[in-house]
């Protein structure tokens, strides 16, 4: 058994027994990992809050051959309150968090935990609050899920058909999965869906702030089919897929 330290951002919480919390969590290294928190809900020392969903935590942990995570002592480094003061801002925690899970579950990659965690920090400095706007909030749970498939390998190619791979040109229409067809393939291609492929791919390559604008300003067809075009993406690809527009 070895002793390690590290920072994790907590995706989900479960109790186990009376005493003890599992925190599910992402590693700065890319791993998702269980980590038992022995008799903290007993505890008059320790508080839970390390285990609360959304944190981003510093922790010491013994690392065994066993699948769990051993706590020995940790410090809550972002709470993200802003992320909890109500329902609504909940529930883009809970999409954040899901996106932030899927992306993590590919082989481990350093970038799902960097992208978790600029999209919290982002999340709570430029979307959260009283007056959450749900088209914001859209449209940078687009560009996360955008960014959470192309870390799992699941993103296509913006630029050629998925069936001819001729260069998309004009019009196209975004396929049940993770791709785009052409107008000679399918007679439902259209402009929107060509500006679908625009986008993605422009999501790809650039940081949230500097479209930011962009993406909230798009027309309105080629925002709702981006929506749409997204979360078929999450059907087509992911077991037991979240419902992220809704």
């Amino acid at each position: 058994m070895s002793l390690k330290k590290g920072r994790a951002i907590v995706l989900k919480k479960t109790r186990s027994g009376e005493k003890d919390l599992i925190a599910h969590l992402l590693l700065e290294n890319g791993e998702k990992r269980m980590l038992r928190l022995h008799g903290i809900l007993a505890s008059k020392n320790r508080s839970p809050l390390i285990a609360e969903p959304g944190a981003l935590i510093e922790v010491d942990y013994y690392e065994s051959q066993k699948e769990e995570l051993s706590l020995r002592e940790g410090v809550v480094i972002t709470r993200h309150d802003a992320l909890k003061s109500d329902y609504r801002n909940q529930d883009l925690l809970s999409k954040i968090l899901t996106l932030g899970s899927l992306a993590g579950s590919g082989a481990p990659d350093p970038a799902a935990f960097l992208l978790l965690r600029s999209a919290l920090e982002f999340a709570e400095t430029s979307i959260a609050g009283a007056e959450l706007d749900t088209h914001r909030a859209e449209a940078f749970l687009m560009f996360l899920c955008v960014r959470a498939l192309d870390l799992m390998g699941l993103m296509g190619d913006t630029a050629h058909c998925a069936q001819c791979e001729r260069p998309l040109q004009g019009r196209a229409l975004f396929g049940e999965g993770a791709f785009f067809i052409c107008e000679n393939c399918n007679s439902l291609a259209d402009t929107a869906g060509f500006q679908c492929s625009l986008e993605v791919a422009n999501m790809q390559a650039r940081r949230y702030r500097d479209i930011r604008s962009h993406v909230e300003g798009l027309d309105a067809p080629v925002f709702q089919q981006l929506k749409s075009g997204l979360q078929r993406a999450l059907r087509f690809s992911v077991p037991q897929p979240p419902e992220v527009f809704g």
